[in-house]
């Protein structure tokens, strides 16, 4: 008796759907991928930065305006602490 694998029920088109044929498909296909990465990159690297800023400027706060948006040294040191990838 012969065995059968789930490959054997599936067709070619459905093991691999976004396989392109050709090496225009290959070209436009990886350049998506380069474009989709390049953008979540630069998301990232933004964000980092703009924490990095919004840190400076709270260590840069006097005593006064922090208590107007409601923090004191103490919550500001344990800001001011984190490495700026973490959120």
């Amino acid at each position: 008796m012969a065995r059968t694998y789930c490959t054997d029920t599936m067709s070619q088109a459905a093991l691999f759907p976004a396989t392109p044929l050709t090496w225009r498909g290959w070209a436009r296909d990886g350049g998506t991928l380069i474009k989709l990465v390049s953008r979540n990159v630069l998301k990232v690297l933004t964000t980092w930065q703009r924490r990095a800023v919004e840190r400076q400027r709270l260590a840069d706060m006097s005593d006064r305006t922090l208590a107007d948006i409601g923090l004191n040294r103490a919550d500001l040191s344990v800001e001011l602490e984190k490495p700026f990838w973490q959120a």
